[in-house]
C-alpha cells in the first residue's frame, strides 16, 4: 500500500512522450518515524526483517518484474535504502545488495513500490552466492598490483 500522503510528497510532470520528471518534496515527520533505520549497514549490523503476511488485497508490486503479482506466497521482502544503495533483507542480522535491475515502470498509487517477490529474492540470493564463490576461486595472477607507483614504469621489450 502506498503512503497516504503520496500526492503531497510527489509531483509528476510529463514533459513529452518519453520524458517524465519526478520530484520529491521534504519528508514528513510521520514518514520518518515509520521508517527509522540505522545510519549505516554492514554485514554484521542488526537489521529489522519484517515477516510479510499475504496482503488483504491479494497483490503486491514487484520492483524487478515491474508489475503486480499475487501476494499469496510467503517470502516477499521489503527493500531498504541506505547511502544510495538498495539492500535486501537476508536474515535478521544480515542484508545483501540488490544485484538485479528494477523495472522502469511506476506502480499505481495504491501499491507499495519497494517490494521484492519471493522468486526475485531467491534469484538475488543466488547471484550473491555465485559472486562469493567467484571471489574464493580467485586466480593467483589477479593479485598483482597494476599501479605505476607500486610497480614502476615498465618498458615493453618484445
Amino acid at each position: 500500500m502506498a503512503h497516504p500522503n503520496y500526492e503531497k510528497n510527489f509531483f509528476e510532470e510529463v514533459l513529452g512522450e518519453e520524458n517524465m520528471v519526478l520530484t520529491l518534496s521534504p519528508v514528513n515527520e510521520e514518514i520518518v518515524e515509520d521508517h527509522q533505520t540505522e545510519p549505516s549497514v554492514s554485514s554484521t549490523s542488526e537489521v529489522k526483517v519484517e515477516s510479510l503476511s499475504p496482503d488483504d488485497q491479494g497483490v503486491r508490486w514487484c520492483v524487478v518484474h515491474g508489475r503486480p503479482l499475487l501476494a499469496d506466497t510467503e517470502g516477499w521482502v521489503r527493500l531498504q535504502f541506505h547511502a544510495g544503495q538498495t539492500w535486501v533483507p537476508n536474515t535478521p542480522r544480515r542484508m545483501i545488495s540488490l544485484f538485479m535491475l528494477p523495472a522502469c515502470t511506476f506502480p499505481s498509487p495504491d501499491l507499495e513500490d519497494n517490494m521484492l517477490c519471493p522468486e526475485c529474492a531467491k534469484r538475488n540470493k543466488k547471484i550473491m552466492k555465485k559472486l562469493i564463490a567467484m571471489g574464493k576461486r580467485k586466480k593467483p595472477g589477479l593479485d598483482i598490483p597494476t599501479s605505476l607507483v607500486l610497480d614502476g614504469p615498465c618498458l615493453n621489450t618484445k
